[in-house]
């Protein structure tokens, strides 16, 4: 059902969920099939409080767009009355050779999404960029998600970067 509610609250942002696995090569100009990089971590106090997601090199031309979506665990899953969890996450692109942008973005656009037959409440926030004017053959992409230090629940945190070919201008 978790896997479900992430897709409407993707899709309801207008972000299309991609089963391709991989990531684009560097000579690849993008005009292929969007390929996606995922990851699901528990940050908890006390425990892992950092997840990270990182792709291999991809086309500098690609349009990378970044998701993060969090929901407490247990019993506090379906309370909707719960703040948002206290997260810090952000998206950055760099260079192979460290060339910059570096931060993309904060998340702070965040949507709740509550399933309204299992009654699971999530969060979502999605940041979307590219990296072409950077002065680099292939950049790499990331998200990295801190646990905020006020929060006292373990929080799960979904994170993928889907690669498309740039937009049309």
């Amino acid at each position: 059902m978790r896997t479900t509610l992430i897709q409407l609250a993707l899709a309801s942002a207008g972000i299309a969920v991609v089963a391709s696995t991989g990531c684009i090569k560097t000579e690849d100009d993008c005009s292929v099939t969007p390929a996606e990089a995922a990851d699901a971590v528990v940050l908890a106090p006390g425990g892992p409080a950092t997840a990270t997601l990182q792709t291999p090199a991809a086309a500098k031309d690609c349009h990378a767009t970044f998701d993060v979506v969090a929901s407490f665990t247990g019993d506090d899953l379906y309370d909707p009355s719960l703040p948002r969890p206290q997260l810090i996450a952000s998206a950055n692109a760099v260079g192979v050779l460290g060339e910059q942008p570096g931060l993309v973005g904060i998340f702070d656009g965040w949507t709740q999404t509550v399933d309204p037959d299992s009654g699971e409440v999530i969060w979502s926030a999605t940041l979307s960029a590219g990296a072409k004017n950077i002065d680099a053959t292939a950049v790499v992409y990331g998200i990295i998600v801190d646990l905020g230090p006020g929060e006292t629940r373990p929080v799960q945190v979904d994170l993928g970067i889907t690669y498309y070919p740039p937009p049309a201008e």
